[in-house]
Protein backbone atom coordinates (compact mmCIF):
# COMPACT_ATOMS: atom_id res chain seq x y z
CA UNK A 1 0.00 0.00 0.00
CA UNK A 2 2.85 2.19 0.20
CA UNK A 3 4.65 1.76 -2.63
CA UNK A 4 1.16 2.52 -4.46
CA UNK A 5 0.95 5.77 -2.68
CA UNK A 6 4.64 6.75 -3.06
CA UNK A 7 4.22 7.41 -6.82
CA UNK A 8 3.30 11.36 -7.70
CA UNK A 9 -0.21 11.49 -9.06
CA UNK A 10 0.51 13.80 -11.23
CA UNK A 11 1.83 11.39 -13.74
CA UNK A 12 -1.02 10.22 -14.54
CA UNK A 13 -2.55 13.90 -15.36
CA UNK A 14 0.36 14.80 -16.92
CA UNK A 15 0.16 11.39 -19.53
CA UNK A 16 -3.24 12.28 -19.70
CA UNK A 17 -3.29 16.19 -20.75
CA UNK A 18 -0.54 15.14 -23.89
CA UNK A 19 -3.27 12.83 -24.90
CA UNK A 20 -5.94 15.72 -24.39
CA UNK A 21 -3.92 17.99 -26.45
CA UNK A 22 -3.17 15.83 -29.55
CA UNK A 23 -6.78 14.59 -29.48
CA UNK A 24 -7.79 18.47 -29.30
CA UNK A 25 -5.12 19.49 -31.93
CA UNK A 26 -6.41 16.30 -34.25
CA UNK A 27 -9.74 17.49 -33.71
CA UNK A 28 -9.15 20.49 -34.61
CA UNK A 29 -7.10 19.48 -37.95
CA UNK A 30 -10.40 16.98 -39.04
CA UNK A 31 -13.01 19.88 -38.03
CA UNK A 32 -11.27 22.31 -40.80
CA UNK A 33 -10.28 19.58 -43.02
CA UNK A 34 -12.04 20.77 -45.91
CA UNK A 35 -10.13 24.24 -45.84
CA UNK A 36 -6.70 22.61 -45.20
CA UNK A 37 -7.17 20.00 -47.97
CA UNK A 38 -9.11 21.95 -50.24
CA UNK A 39 -7.26 25.48 -50.16
CA UNK A 40 -3.94 23.78 -51.26
CA UNK A 41 -5.89 22.32 -54.35
CA UNK A 42 -6.91 25.37 -55.67
CA UNK A 43 -3.96 27.43 -54.68
CA UNK A 44 -2.25 24.04 -56.77
CA UNK A 45 -4.46 24.84 -59.40
CA UNK A 46 -3.93 28.51 -60.00
CA UNK A 47 -0.32 28.51 -59.41
CA UNK A 48 0.16 25.84 -62.18
CA UNK A 49 -2.41 27.70 -64.60
CA UNK A 50 -0.39 31.25 -63.76
CA UNK A 51 3.11 30.15 -64.33
CA UNK A 52 2.05 28.16 -67.61
CA UNK A 53 1.44 31.49 -69.04
CA UNK A 54 5.07 33.28 -67.82
CA UNK A 55 7.01 33.42 -70.66
CA UNK A 56 10.40 31.19 -70.79
CA UNK A 57 13.80 32.56 -70.22
CA UNK A 58 16.84 30.93 -71.40
CA UNK A 59 20.60 31.22 -70.00
CA UNK A 60 23.36 30.63 -72.40
CA UNK A 61 26.94 30.63 -70.81
CA UNK A 62 30.57 31.37 -72.40
CA UNK A 63 33.67 30.68 -70.12
CA UNK A 64 37.06 32.48 -71.02
CA UNK A 65 40.28 32.45 -69.39
CA UNK A 66 42.16 35.75 -69.63
CA UNK A 67 45.84 35.23 -70.24
CA UNK A 68 49.08 37.68 -70.33
CA UNK A 69 47.91 41.08 -69.57
CA UNK A 70 50.62 42.59 -66.95
CA UNK A 71 48.55 45.35 -66.36
CA UNK A 72 45.64 43.83 -66.44
CA UNK A 73 43.35 41.89 -63.32
CA UNK A 74 40.42 39.54 -63.75
CA UNK A 75 38.73 42.33 -61.63
CA UNK A 76 39.20 44.42 -64.18
CA UNK A 77 38.04 42.36 -67.07
CA UNK A 78 34.91 42.01 -66.05
CA UNK A 79 34.19 45.47 -65.36
CA UNK A 80 35.44 46.22 -68.93
CA UNK A 81 33.50 43.15 -69.86
CA UNK A 82 29.49 45.59 -67.74
CA UNK A 83 31.36 48.46 -69.32
CA UNK A 84 28.51 50.91 -71.65
CA UNK A 85 30.98 50.73 -74.35
CA UNK A 86 31.00 46.89 -74.79
CA UNK A 87 27.20 47.07 -74.72
CA UNK A 88 26.33 49.25 -77.45
CA UNK A 89 28.92 47.76 -79.38
CA UNK A 90 27.18 44.32 -79.38
CA UNK A 91 23.82 46.24 -79.33
CA UNK A 92 24.69 47.60 -82.71
CA UNK A 93 26.85 44.43 -83.98
CA UNK A 94 23.42 41.76 -83.43
CA UNK A 95 21.04 45.20 -83.99
CA UNK A 96 19.41 44.19 -80.71
CA UNK A 97 16.79 47.28 -81.25
CA UNK A 98 15.16 45.23 -83.68
CA UNK A 99 15.43 42.26 -82.04
CA UNK A 100 13.70 43.97 -78.68
CA UNK A 101 11.07 45.13 -80.53
CA UNK A 102 11.97 48.64 -81.61
CA UNK A 103 13.46 49.73 -78.50
CA UNK A 104 15.76 52.90 -78.99
CA UNK A 105 19.54 51.79 -78.92
CA UNK A 106 19.38 52.95 -74.90
CA UNK A 107 16.37 51.02 -73.92
CA UNK A 108 18.17 48.15 -75.78
CA UNK A 109 21.58 48.40 -73.77
CA UNK A 110 20.06 49.27 -70.54
CA UNK A 111 17.72 45.61 -71.48
CA UNK A 112 21.24 44.02 -72.43
CA UNK A 113 23.12 45.07 -69.68
CA UNK A 114 20.49 44.06 -67.01
CA UNK A 115 20.14 40.89 -68.43
CA UNK A 116 24.11 40.05 -68.29
CA UNK A 117 26.02 39.01 -65.12
CA UNK A 118 29.24 38.20 -65.33
CA UNK A 119 31.11 35.91 -62.38
CA UNK A 120 34.55 34.57 -61.69
CA UNK A 121 34.83 31.18 -61.26
CA UNK A 122 37.21 29.25 -58.77
CA UNK A 123 39.57 28.06 -61.41
CA UNK A 124 40.22 31.73 -62.64
CA UNK A 125 38.09 31.39 -65.41
CA UNK A 126 34.97 34.20 -66.49
CA UNK A 127 31.71 33.21 -66.71
CA UNK A 128 29.48 35.19 -68.84
CA UNK A 129 25.70 34.14 -68.34
CA UNK A 130 23.12 35.71 -70.73
CA UNK A 131 19.60 35.41 -70.00
CA UNK A 132 16.58 36.25 -72.35
CA UNK A 133 13.09 34.90 -73.83
CA UNK A 134 14.75 33.90 -77.47
CA UNK A 135 17.74 31.18 -76.77
CA UNK A 136 19.30 31.53 -79.92
CA UNK A 137 19.67 35.58 -79.52
CA UNK A 138 21.03 34.16 -76.22
CA UNK A 139 23.62 32.19 -77.15
CA UNK A 140 24.85 35.13 -80.21
CA UNK A 141 24.85 37.08 -77.11
CA UNK A 142 26.86 35.45 -74.97
CA UNK A 143 29.40 34.26 -77.70
CA UNK A 144 29.29 38.27 -78.73
CA UNK A 145 30.96 39.44 -75.61
CA UNK A 146 33.80 36.69 -76.18
CA UNK A 147 34.28 37.94 -79.79
CA UNK A 148 34.72 41.40 -77.91
CA UNK A 149 38.03 40.56 -76.45
CA UNK A 150 40.13 41.53 -78.95
CA UNK A 151 38.07 45.11 -79.30
CA UNK A 152 38.75 45.47 -75.65
CA UNK A 153 42.61 44.80 -75.77
CA UNK A 154 42.89 47.50 -78.14
CA UNK A 155 40.30 50.61 -76.99
CA UNK A 156 41.54 50.16 -73.06
CA UNK A 157 44.98 49.25 -73.26
CA UNK A 158 46.27 51.94 -71.73
CA UNK A 159 50.07 51.27 -70.92
CA UNK A 160 53.12 53.51 -71.47
CA UNK A 161 54.02 50.94 -74.83
CA UNK A 162 50.19 51.78 -76.32
CA UNK A 163 50.82 55.26 -75.45
CA UNK A 164 53.93 55.70 -77.46
CA UNK A 165 53.00 53.66 -80.83
CA UNK A 166 49.99 55.80 -80.97
CA UNK A 167 52.24 58.82 -80.75
CA UNK A 168 54.71 57.18 -83.19
CA UNK A 169 52.19 56.12 -85.34
CA UNK A 170 50.71 59.61 -85.76
CA UNK A 171 53.77 61.13 -86.25
CA UNK A 172 54.56 58.12 -88.95
CA UNK A 173 51.83 59.18 -90.86
CA UNK A 174 53.01 62.51 -91.42
CA UNK A 175 56.95 61.51 -92.43
CA UNK A 176 55.29 59.25 -94.62
CA UNK A 177 53.73 62.56 -96.46
CA UNK A 178 56.50 64.47 -95.88
CA UNK A 179 58.95 61.89 -97.57
CA UNK A 180 56.56 61.81 -100.46
CA UNK A 181 56.58 65.51 -100.75
CA UNK A 182 60.57 65.56 -100.42
CA UNK A 183 60.81 62.61 -103.41
CA UNK A 184 58.46 64.14 -105.58
CA UNK A 185 60.58 67.74 -105.03
CA UNK A 186 63.76 65.83 -105.60
CA UNK A 187 62.71 64.22 -108.88
CA UNK A 188 61.43 67.76 -110.22
CA UNK A 189 64.66 69.09 -109.17
CA UNK A 190 66.27 66.25 -111.32
CA UNK A 191 64.74 67.04 -113.95
CA UNK A 192 65.44 70.72 -114.15
CA UNK A 193 69.45 70.96 -113.46
CA UNK A 194 72.21 68.99 -114.75
CA UNK A 195 75.08 68.28 -112.72
CA UNK A 196 78.40 66.34 -113.47
CA UNK A 197 78.44 63.17 -111.18
CA UNK A 198 81.43 64.39 -108.85
CA UNK A 199 79.20 67.07 -107.72
CA UNK A 200 76.42 64.78 -106.87
CA UNK A 201 78.55 62.44 -105.27
CA UNK A 202 80.02 65.39 -103.24
CA UNK A 203 76.21 66.72 -102.34
CA UNK A 204 75.45 63.38 -101.39
CA UNK A 205 78.20 62.63 -99.12
CA UNK A 206 77.54 66.28 -97.27
CA UNK A 207 73.99 65.47 -97.03
CA UNK A 208 73.95 61.97 -95.32
CA UNK A 209 76.84 62.54 -93.12
CA UNK A 210 74.79 65.44 -91.47
CA UNK A 211 71.06 65.45 -92.13
CA UNK A 212 70.95 61.90 -91.43
CA UNK A 213 72.27 62.50 -88.06
CA UNK A 214 69.81 65.01 -87.58
CA UNK A 215 66.95 63.03 -87.94
CA UNK A 216 68.20 60.52 -85.63
CA UNK A 217 68.44 63.26 -83.19
CA UNK A 218 64.79 64.24 -84.16
CA UNK A 219 63.50 60.85 -83.50
CA UNK A 220 65.54 60.51 -80.00
CA UNK A 221 63.68 63.59 -78.64
CA UNK A 222 60.34 62.61 -79.91
CA UNK A 223 61.19 59.05 -77.41
CA UNK A 224 61.95 61.50 -74.90
CA UNK A 225 58.98 63.40 -75.19
CA UNK A 226 56.63 60.66 -75.23
CA UNK A 227 58.46 58.88 -72.33
CA UNK A 228 57.58 62.01 -70.29
CA UNK A 229 54.21 60.99 -70.11
CA UNK A 230 54.70 58.07 -68.43
CA UNK A 231 54.69 58.23 -63.83
CA UNK A 232 58.40 58.67 -62.62
CA UNK A 233 60.07 58.79 -66.23
CA UNK A 234 63.31 60.86 -64.03
CA UNK A 235 63.91 57.40 -62.86
CA UNK A 236 63.67 55.73 -65.88
CA UNK A 237 66.92 54.24 -66.96
CA UNK A 238 66.00 54.08 -70.63
CA UNK A 239 65.17 57.83 -69.75
CA UNK A 240 68.91 59.17 -68.77
CA UNK A 241 70.19 56.33 -71.91
CA UNK A 242 68.25 58.44 -74.63
CA UNK A 243 69.70 61.41 -73.35
CA UNK A 244 73.02 60.54 -73.21
CA UNK A 245 72.52 59.02 -77.28
CA UNK A 246 71.28 62.78 -78.10
CA UNK A 247 73.93 64.33 -75.91
CA UNK A 248 76.45 61.81 -78.67
CA UNK A 249 75.11 62.82 -81.31
CA UNK A 250 75.46 66.36 -81.19
CA UNK A 251 78.89 65.82 -80.48
CA UNK A 252 79.41 64.06 -83.94
CA UNK A 253 77.43 66.34 -86.19
CA UNK A 254 79.28 69.19 -84.97
CA UNK A 255 82.39 67.48 -85.55
CA UNK A 256 81.11 66.23 -89.20
CA UNK A 257 79.65 69.69 -90.20
CA UNK A 258 83.17 70.96 -89.04
CA UNK A 259 84.86 68.24 -91.31
CA UNK A 260 82.75 68.49 -94.36
CA UNK A 261 81.87 71.72 -96.18
CA UNK A 262 80.75 72.47 -99.23
CA UNK A 263 82.58 76.11 -100.07
CA UNK A 264 81.57 78.58 -101.25
CA UNK A 265 81.60 78.44 -105.20
CA UNK A 266 78.44 76.66 -105.25
CA UNK A 267 76.11 77.97 -107.73
CA UNK A 268 72.25 78.42 -107.94
CA UNK A 269 71.46 74.27 -109.40
CA UNK A 270 73.59 72.48 -106.70
CA UNK A 271 72.43 74.63 -104.02
CA UNK A 272 68.70 73.80 -105.14
CA UNK A 273 69.29 70.15 -105.49
CA UNK A 274 71.31 70.19 -101.76
CA UNK A 275 68.40 71.52 -100.75
CA UNK A 276 65.97 69.09 -101.71
CA UNK A 277 67.83 66.21 -100.81
CA UNK A 278 68.64 67.37 -97.75
CA UNK A 279 64.82 67.38 -97.00
CA UNK A 280 64.50 64.08 -98.68
CA UNK A 281 67.45 62.08 -96.85
CA UNK A 282 65.80 63.97 -93.57
CA UNK A 283 62.40 62.84 -94.22
CA UNK A 284 63.66 59.13 -95.52
CA UNK A 285 65.14 58.71 -92.25
CA UNK A 286 63.27 60.19 -89.80
CA UNK A 287 60.09 57.91 -91.59
CA UNK A 288 62.49 54.91 -91.01
CA UNK A 289 63.04 55.28 -87.52
CA UNK A 290 59.87 56.09 -86.42
CA UNK A 291 58.70 52.93 -88.38
CA UNK A 292 61.48 51.17 -86.06
CA UNK A 293 60.25 52.57 -83.27
CA UNK A 294 56.28 51.44 -84.18
CA UNK A 295 57.29 48.31 -84.24
CA UNK A 296 58.98 48.01 -81.43
CA UNK A 297 56.38 49.38 -79.23
CA UNK A 298 53.59 46.98 -80.86
CA UNK A 299 55.54 44.59 -79.80
CA UNK A 300 55.81 45.54 -76.31
CA UNK A 301 52.19 46.36 -76.54
CA UNK A 302 51.76 42.71 -77.48
CA UNK A 303 53.35 41.47 -74.52
CA UNK A 304 51.29 43.46 -71.75
CA UNK A 305 48.01 43.45 -73.69
CA UNK A 306 45.43 41.05 -72.40
CA UNK A 307 44.63 37.65 -74.66
CA UNK A 308 41.94 35.17 -74.08
CA UNK A 309 41.28 31.77 -74.43
CA UNK A 310 37.83 30.69 -75.19
CA UNK A 311 37.47 27.46 -72.62
CA UNK A 312 33.22 26.91 -73.63
CA UNK A 313 31.64 28.59 -76.02
CA UNK A 314 28.05 29.24 -75.46
CA UNK A 315 25.29 26.51 -77.73
CA UNK A 316 21.31 27.35 -77.85
CA UNK A 317 20.04 26.33 -74.65
CA UNK A 318 17.51 23.31 -74.97
CA UNK A 319 15.68 24.08 -71.69
CA UNK A 320 14.45 27.13 -70.10
CA UNK A 321 16.48 28.03 -66.75
CA UNK A 322 13.28 30.21 -65.50
CA UNK A 323 10.75 30.25 -64.47
CA UNK A 324 11.02 26.96 -62.07
CA UNK A 325 7.76 26.39 -62.23
CA UNK A 326 7.80 23.05 -60.20
CA UNK A 327 9.22 25.03 -57.49
CA UNK A 328 7.18 27.61 -57.71
CA UNK A 329 4.04 25.29 -57.35
CA UNK A 330 5.59 23.14 -54.42
CA UNK A 331 6.23 26.32 -52.63
CA UNK A 332 2.97 28.14 -53.15
CA UNK A 333 0.88 24.64 -52.04
CA UNK A 334 2.98 24.55 -48.76
CA UNK A 335 2.32 28.00 -47.77
CA UNK A 336 -0.96 27.39 -48.32
CA UNK A 337 -1.28 24.28 -46.27
CA UNK A 338 0.66 25.86 -43.49
CA UNK A 339 -1.27 29.03 -44.08
CA UNK A 340 -4.84 26.71 -43.53
CA UNK A 341 -3.21 25.21 -40.83
CA UNK A 342 -2.88 28.52 -38.87
CA UNK A 343 -6.02 30.01 -39.75
CA UNK A 344 -7.46 26.40 -38.58
CA UNK A 345 -6.09 26.77 -35.28
CA UNK A 346 -6.82 30.60 -34.92
CA UNK A 347 -10.52 30.18 -36.06
CA UNK A 348 -10.75 27.48 -32.71
CA UNK A 349 -8.83 29.26 -30.48
CA UNK A 350 -11.32 32.31 -31.19
CA UNK A 351 -14.43 30.00 -31.13
CA UNK A 352 -13.29 28.88 -27.60
CA UNK A 353 -13.12 32.35 -26.08
CA UNK A 354 -15.95 33.47 -27.72
CA UNK A 355 -17.84 30.64 -26.26
CA UNK A 356 -16.75 31.27 -22.48
CA UNK A 357 -18.42 34.46 -20.95
CA UNK A 358 -15.02 35.46 -19.19
CA UNK A 359 -13.15 34.91 -23.09
CA UNK A 360 -15.58 37.00 -24.36
CA UNK A 361 -15.44 39.77 -21.47
CA UNK A 362 -11.85 39.96 -22.49
CA UNK A 363 -12.14 39.68 -25.86
CA UNK A 364 -14.39 42.59 -25.81
CA UNK A 365 -11.57 44.55 -24.13
CA UNK A 366 -8.47 44.02 -27.03
CA UNK A 367 -10.96 45.00 -29.35
CA UNK A 368 -11.07 48.04 -27.40
CA UNK A 369 -7.88 48.70 -26.83
CA UNK A 370 -7.44 48.12 -30.30
CA UNK A 371 -9.47 51.15 -31.34
CA UNK A 372 -7.50 54.46 -32.42
CA UNK A 373 -8.97 56.75 -29.92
Amino acid sequence: MSERFSRPPYQHNKAMEDEISLLDLAITLAKHKKLIIGLPIVVFLVAAIFTHFIPNTYTATTRILPIGGNYFSKDIFISILKSQPVADSLVKHLKLEQSYNGLSPDAAREMLMASSKFALAKDGSIEIAIEDRNPRRAAELANGYAQQINWLGNVYSLTEASTRRRLFEKQLTIARQDLDASEKALAEVNQRVHLNSAMIAKIEFYVKASTGLKAQIAMKELEIAAMRNGKDFEKNPLYFKLQQEVSAFWMELEKVENGVSMGSNVTADESEYLSKLREQVYAETKYTELKKQVDLARLEESQNTPDFQILERASIPVSPSKPARSKIVTLAVLASGLLAIFWAFLAEALYKTMADENGRARFQILLDNLRWK
